[in-house]
């Protein structure tokens, strides 16, 4: 008993139409803008970013207390020492 096979088929090759280089940077370019992995990035480093901005804001307003207090445990200190 013989088992027929199918003859394998060959697509001819491509006669115009954009190159296959093409085609793969187009739908390398597609998925990079489809592509929600990097939204989350950039969501964090703005977080991280406003974070960061509450820091300095808050450091620059009670630098001047802190400033003062600073200085009395110097000179607090340098008493102590002599």
């Amino acid at each position: 008993m013989a088992i027929a096979c199918r003859p394998r088929v060959v697509a001819p090759p491509r006669t115009g139409g954009p190159p296959t280089q093409t085609l793969e940077v187009a739908m390398a370019l597609k998925r990079f803008f489809l592509d929600d992995a990097g939204v989350t990035a950039i969501e964090y480093g703005l977080i991280a970013a406003l974070i960061a901005v509450g820091i300095i804001i808050a450091l620059q307003a009670l630098g001047s207390s802190l400033e003062s207090n600073f200085n009395e445990v110097s000179s607090a200190l340098d008493s102590a020492i002599t």
